[in-house]
């Protein structure tokens, strides 16, 4: 099993907590100018059905975002967390984000069949330890362990396998090993 939260559905309707509304610190990049030229055949992207999952929108890497932490019980654009966001990062310095390799996630949403496609990110000192700062404040770990990444696109999952693990090779060859410099700090709200 896939251990994440959204396993757990009933726990969290018990208290009266919508796993989607959630708040999230990300760290906005620079774009990659390699990602801008990709030719994809078709089009193998996925956008939501539902709205309110305003953030799956088909290819997204023109404004990439490195998640710090997702998770916190009040949305971070907002007080308190708006506040005690730069406060608990006060003294932090940005890290230099490093593509480790090209992966996927599974959509946790039924009704929304689609990949995310991943540059997952190697782990600095740093890195981790904006991420452990920011989980000072209340929040709920909806996945095991801290796997930063940046999200590529979201494919429409009736592609097929093979199409998904083509489209992540060639992203392999393109990206991995390639770094991206951090512009500041994103507290969330209904923007990619």
């Amino acid at each position: 099993m896939n251990l994440r939260a959204h396993n757990f559905p009933h726990v969290y309707q018990s208290l009266g907590i919508d796993l989607s509304k959630l708040g999230c610190v990300m760290l906005d990049l620079n774009e990659m100018p390699e990602a801008r030229g990709i030719d994809l055949k078709g089009d193998p992207f996925y956008h939501a059905a539902d709205p309110s999952h305003f953030w799956i929108k088909g290819w997204v890497f023109d404004n990439p975002h490195v998640t710090l932490l997702y998770g916190l019980m009040t949305p971070a654009n907002e007080t308190p967390n708006r506040e005690l966001v730069p406060e608990v990062l006060k003294g932090w310095d940005y890290p230099t984000i490093e593509i480790d390799s090209i992966g996927y996630f599974e959509s946790p949403y039924q009704e929304e069949p689609y990949w995310c496609i991943v540059a997952m990110v190697r782990v600095n000192a740093q890195l981790q330890e904006g991420h452990d700062r920011v989980a000072m404040l209340p929040h709920i770990n909806t996945f095991p362990g801290y796997k930063p990444h940046a999200t590529i696109a979201y494919i429409k999952k009736s592609l097929g396998d093979n199409y998904r693990d083509n489209l992540i090779e060639s992203f392999n060859q393109l990206f991995i090993g390639k770094t991206l410099s951090v512009k500041g700090i994103n507290l969330g709200g209904n923007q990619s």
